[in-house]
């Protein structure tokens, strides 16, 4: 696809790695993961949570579990790599190890596979039992990790978000449960290379640069002038929007901190950006500014559970703004300025301006505009986050809100392994999480089981957790209320 040549081809590194450059996306993400370095932990570590409902007929699933846990690692050897600088590439590179050979399986799982019980994970003791317990006692790891909860029968995968999103992780989920349908229909001692091909890959999966698959423009000197221009146009109407109405926090919690070290998502964002307004804001907060995650896969290809196309962020993140949010007289916020239907339709006019449908074929020709402007945009969108703000101005907080839509578009919510009737594993419950170190309140927003969920992830020093639920409470009204539906 990709007609320039690229520097973030793989390149084999020894006989059991292979090592190439951090595109701009990873670089991105990884320098706001290293915001919780200090303290060991990683800004943005994203987990997913699944409920597992076994036959009776397995009557100790854990084995299966970490034998299918080795399998993924197989298919997807980026969950095996660890990012460092190289002084040889001149910046950060991604090292991927390929597992081959009686000491890789018999070593990896061990390192990376944990029971709920007292484990050594990567050089520290987790003791947990239940989601809240494994959730805030998990700390920083190179490589991705698999725990398994028996009481609560829950699998939790955790990466990091330099390496992965949101959707990536819902594909991995899907290819954990066919791995696992795999060993429990051949065994636990057939070959991994039977277990893959059952899992219908092949061969290992080596994920490509976004660049690589976009055909992207790598700086300012190859970008036209009007894919610029375009960039320009929506980080300046970004820059307008701030400050924006954020939710408020701990009084002294950041002192403190520092001491210590119309569419459906349209909708919802909507609800949440018209609650937040009715809580004390900045005096010079009077709209609001944030950038929507957009998955680029199925702009890319039209299968994006290919290996390929999993472990990796294939995703830009879009400016957008909703001015006008609240009227200030002399300096005095006096009242809202605009209610849900304004707000949902001005969000849901972003999202439609941008959103690309999936073409035929599966991939799109090189005029597409989306595509081009990702790395662009990164450029400017790295500038902009690295400027401290104007002293007029507070410190930078935001409200993030991210879309992961239906879930079972991605993961089925039974998975069969055999014959019989009841050989089948049923996924009953989802959830997918972010570690937050900072000031910003991430929310994610799917729909599993025909249930429509709101999750918040925050940072506890900084934000009360009964003001949290309280909002997510007001959100559920209003968005209710604005749909005409309470």
């Amino acid at each position: 696809m990709a007609s320039r040549s690229s520097p973030f081809a793989w390149a084999a590194a020894t006989d059991e790695s292979l090592v190439r450059r951090l595109d701009l996306t990873e670089t991105f993400f990884k320098l706001l993961s290293d915001s919780g370095a200090t303290v060991n932990r990683e800004h943005w570590a994203t987990s997913l949570a699944v409920t597992l409902d076994f036959p009776k007929s397995i009557a100790k699933p854990s084995l299966y579990l970490q034998r299918a846990w080795l399998v993924v690692c197989h298919v997807h050897p980026a969950l095996v790599g660890s990012a460092s600088r190289d002084t040889s590439y001149g910046q950060s590179t991604f090292t991927a190890k390929l597992l081959n050979g009686d000491e890789d399986e018999a070593t990896w799982p061990a390192d990376t596979f944990f029971i709920n019980h007292t484990e050594n994970c990567s050089g520290y003791i987790v003791s947990a039992s239940n989601p809240d317990d494994l959730l805030s006692k998990l700390r920083a790891t190179a490589s991705a990790t698999c725990h398994w909860l028996p009481e609560s029968q829950q699998i939790h995968i955790r990466d990091l978000h330099w390496r992965i999103d949101g959707v990536g992780m819902m594909l991995l989920g899907h290819s954990y449960m066919t791995a696992l349908c795999a060993v429990l229909s051949l065994g636990l001692d057939a070959q991994l290379n039977s277990c893959m091909a059952a899992n219908g890959v092949a061969s290992s999966g080596l994920t490509q640069c976004l660049d690589v698959e976009s055909d992207a423009f790598l700086d300012e000197a190859t970008t036209p002038t009007s894919l610029r221009s375009t960039t320009d146009e929506f980080v300046n109407d970004f820059v307008q929007g701030i400050p924006s109405i954020v939710f408020p926090m701990i009084p002294g919690s950041e002192a403190t901190v520092l001491e210590c070290g119309v569419h459906v998502a349209a909708a919802v964002e909507a609800a949440l950006v018209c609650v937040a307004a009715t809580y004390p804001q900045h005096p010079l907060a009077k709209s609001y500014a944030s950038f929507f995650p957009v998955d680029l896969r199925r702009q890319l290809v039209k299968s994006p559970e290919k290996a390929g196309f999993v472990v990796k962020i294939f995703c830009s993140s879009l400016p957008v703004r909703v001015s006008g949010l609240l009227d200030v007289l002399d300096g005095e916020i006096t009242q809202r300025g605009k209610g849900f239907d304004d707000v949902a339709e001005e969000i849901g006019s972003v999202y439609r301006s941008l959103l690309v449908r999936e073409p035929p074929d599966g991939y799109l020709d090189n005029q597409t505009t989306l595509l081009k402007l990702v790395w662009p945009l990164l450029r400017r969108t790295r500038q902009l986050f690295s400027m401290p703000p104007p002293p007029e101005l507070p410190p930078a907080q935001s409200l993030d809100i991210s879309s992961l839509g239906k879930v079972d578009v991605y993961l089925k919510t039974e998975y069969t392994f055999g014959a019989g009737t009841e050989d089948k594993v049923r996924v009953s419950g989802f959830w997918l999480g972010t570690h937050i170190l900072l000031r910003n309140v991430q929310c994610h927003v799917w729909i599993f089981k025909d249930y429509l969920k709101i999750s918040a992830c925050f940072n506890g020093s900084f934000y009360d957790e009964g003001l949290i639920a309280e909002i997510l409470s007001k959100t559920r009204e209003e968005l209710l209320s604005g749909l005409g539906i309470a």
